[in-house]
């Protein structure tokens, strides 16, 4: 299979993530090249498993694929289209190899008494998507982002636990530390019972005190996670994708090229 074959096939692959998350299309625009969405699809794979399978065999299943892929693609022998773009882009194995397993560790992981140890416990899956993202940038860029980039990474995941808030994969995998749980007075199972209207509260309350205004860093993270910022604070859902996410995405990354210009 030809290098364009190879990156054709990973893309047709996220539009599945394109079509559930209009925000991932908009940010693609802003992006230098392809594998920013291919490291953001792969992400999203794991994730999935993580918050939205309810069947526990299905779920170890899936991440057990995963961790065999990593030996593939070791082997340079991928069988996925990600990892095959990844390989075509010579990603290091090391950096596929850290996200699948700290997504793995985070299966298991205890539920999370507060938020502090919430952060602690997804810190390793965080770090190793901003290598992957970052691979390719030069110097100066991963420079401006050393200090931003995974608060911004953490508002990232946040707003994908967010989004699968009241899935029934949720009883299975806490999406909420105990504390925030008691807080909301809700149980795992009850989140899963919940309506469409009252998840929506649920989410604007949490959105608000988990994403304080704060700089993002350079498109298209800044301008993804901007999106989903705004539409859960707005109305405690996901962002539309519409001509009105999409001048706000323009304007986010202006935004960021004149920090970076002046």
């Amino acid at each position: 299979m030809d290098d364009a074959a190879t990156t054709a096939r990973a893309l047709v692959f996220i539009e599945r993530w394109r079509h559930q998350d209009p925000a991932l299309r908009l940010a693609e625009v802003y992006a230098d090249d392809e594998g920013w969405a291919i490291s953001a699809a792969l992400y999203f794979e794991l994730a999935e498993c993580l918050f939205r399978i309810a069947e526990g065999h299905v779920r170890e299943a899936k991440l057990g694929w995963w961790l065999e892929e990593v030996g593939h693609y070791a082997d340079a022998a991928p069988r996925h289209p990600l990892t095959q773009a990844m390989h075509l882009r010579s990603v290091s194995a090391q950096s596929i190899r850290a996200l699948v397993v700290a997504a793995a560790e985070l299966m298991d992981a205890p539920a999370a008494e507060n938020r502090t140890q919430l952060e602690r416990q997804r810190r390793p899956l965080l770090l190793a998507l901003g290598e992957l993202m970052l691979q390719g940038k030069s110097q100066s860029v991963s420079g401006i982002l050393a200090d931003e980039w995974i608060p911004a990474l953490t508002r990232w995941d946040d707003c994908f636990r967010l989004h699968s808030l009241g899935r029934q994969g949720n009883r299975a995998m806490p999406i909420l530390s105990l504390a925030q749980q008691a807080e909301l007075g809700v149980s795992r199972d009850q989140l899963a019972t919940l309506t469409d209207h009252q998840l929506g509260a649920i989410r604007r309350q949490l959105s608000g005190s988990w994403m304080p205004p704060k700089p993002l860093p350079l498109p298209p993270l800044g301008v993804y996670c901007s999106l989903w910022t705004g539409a859960l604070r707005r109305r405690g859902g996901a962002p539309s994708g519409n001509a009105l996410d999409a001048i706000s995405a323009w304007r986010v990354a202006r935004r960021w090229r004149r920090q970076i210009a002046g």
